[in-house]
């Protein structure tokens, strides 16, 4: 029995000293998380409207492109930069709130068929959607005349003012005094973007086409026009077969040219679709102030695809993208991007820098980059709404650091050492604008619109290109406008 006494109280005191251990683990882990991320948010001027809480529950999240389901929730990180900032984001709402973000994926449904998800969870009562990021245009049609998502401006607990949410942005599409879709600090960028070649830069940078001017001081003093970067783009041409325009050859422009045309409209300051004094949304880009400037896009481009300068593929009659010289080649000295691409180039030794598209011309002062990224929703029937609309203000609120270094994943090196390149990404962010003609191109009168350029510019008729821009919108014009009076019949 005596034994058996100092046994027990042996198991007992070793219990409490493994207690003690993992308790110095826990406080360590709590230490180290504080000392990882250094940035006290209670330090602001600023700080949301929301009281701590402990809900002690979690937030099925769905995020709808694949491939962008890890900037937004992870299982756990696998510490990298940007895994460790996202990871640590979902940390504070959990300390704050009590709330653990899920990522939510049901099987069997893609970006084209998204909407049943969203159409059974609500149905259903389930709880399976608390929150969600749509594609920026497909599927997000149906969600809005089926009426599966909620107004923005009529939800509690969130500041649409405050600075870390695109208000501007949102109010874009705005439709019948509702807001379905939200945009801020916590949607990770994805835009359209020209790179250049810094090395192919440095040769060229003496000649007086750039009036002793680097590529970000163009930026900087709105001199940054479409005419400007042609003018660069025919510096360079080298026939290195002796045979013409091949892929083997050196260019100052080469580039897909059918999808990242589709954001030059906006990024002339022109918008697909408008609102016209009686309340009724008009196909634009054909009105008096926007025809003009279209036909001069369609001008200039399709001479600059065709030249020597410029390498330029659109889809084939099959619709699959034809090869270009890429970025990552070094042999074009500019190039359009993705942001959401950017990282691809970093496996390359090739020195890059990033620019916004340019202007129309120097009289617009503002650059305007098309966002392509998800719009964060919020779906008719949540768990708590409450609970959702809280989650979702501190997940905006604590995203500038996820942003940060997400600004140096894409450009592979820390902002301190590429300053310039950061502040292009700032301008690029700061101009994010949304078009309800690109939004909503799937009602389905609208399909083509947003590919006006893209029909118009390409050399090729076999792909079923429009070689006339006055023809185009002779066709769709009436199609466009009395497919929007429909769908908006159905906001209630």
């Amino acid at each position: 029995m005596f034994n058996l006494k100092k046994l027990l109280a042996f198991l007992l005191a070793l219990l409490m000293i493994l207690a003690a251990f993992v308790g110095c683990d826990k406080a360590e882990d709590t230490e180290n998380f504080d000392d990882l991320y250094e940035d006290d948010f209670d330090d602001l001027e600023y700080f949301p409207d929301v009281e701590k809480n402990n809900y002690n529950d979690d937030l099925n999240f769905y995020v709808v492109t694949q491939g962008e389901q890890d900037f937004y929730v992870l299982e756990e990180s696998n510490g990298s930069p940007m895994d460790e900032a996202v990871y640590a984001r979902q940390e504070r709402i959990r300390r704050y709130l009590g709330v653990s973000m899920i990522l939510y994926s049901p099987t069997g449904y893609d970006w084209q068929t998204y909407a049943q998800a969203v159409s059974n969870a609500i149905t259903n009562k389930d709880g399976t959607i608390d929150a969600m990021i749509p594609m920026n245009y497909a599927q997000v049609t149906k969600l809005v005349s089926e009426h599966y998502l909620e107004d923005w401006l009529e939800i509690d607990g969130v500041d649409l003012y405050a600075e870390y949410w695109n208000l501007k942005a949102m109010e874009e599409l705005e439709l019948k005094g509702r807001c379905f879709f939200a945009l801020g600090d916590c949607i990770i960028l994805n835009t359209y973007i020209v790179g250049f070649n810094k090395d192919m830069y440095a040769k060229y940078k003496d000649n007086e086409v750039f009036g002793g001017k680097t590529f970000y001081d163009l930026v900087y003093d709105y001199e940054w026009t479409w005419e400007k970067m042609i003018e660069i783009s025919s510096l360079v041409y080298l026939d290195r077969t002796g045979d013409g325009k091949t892929l083997d050859d050196t260019y100052g422009f080469s580039s897909n040219g059918w999808e990242f045309s589709t954001s030059i409209i906006q990024a002339c300051g022109m918008k697909l679709l408008e609102m016209d004094e009686a309340g009724n949304w008009k196909m634009a880009i054909n009105n008096s102030t926007n025809y003009p400037k279209m036909q001069k896009l369609v001008e200039i481009l399709s001479e600059w695809y065709k030249s020597e300068n410029a390498y330029v593929a659109f889809k084939s009659a099959s619709w699959e993208s034809e090869p270009v010289v890429s970025m990552t080649s070094g042999r074009t000295l500019m190039s359009f991007g993705s942001t959401a691409n950017l990282e691809s180039w970093l496996d390359y030794d090739i020195d890059f820098g990033v620019l916004p598209y340019p202007m129309y011309d120097t009289n617009q002062k503002a650059y305007y980059s098309l966002q392509w990224s998800g719009l964060l929703a919020l779906p008719t029937y949540m768990t708590d709404p409450q609970m959702s609309a809280e989650t979702m203000e501190m997940f905006c609120f604590y995203s500038d650091p996820v942003r940060v270094t997400f600004y140096e994943k894409l450009l592979g090196k820390q902002v301190s050492d590429a300053p310039e390149d950061a502040d292009m990404l700032d301008i690029i962010w700061d101009s994010l604008c949304l078009d309800i003609g690109q939004t909503f191109c799937q009602v389905d009168y609208a399909l083509p619109i947003p590919y006006t350029l893209s029909l118009t510019t390409d050399p090729d008729p076999s792909t079923g290109s429009e070689t006339n821009l006055a023809s185009l919108f002779a066709k769709k014009e009436a199609l466009v406008n009395n497919g929007m009076i429909e769908f908006l019949k159905s906001i209630k």
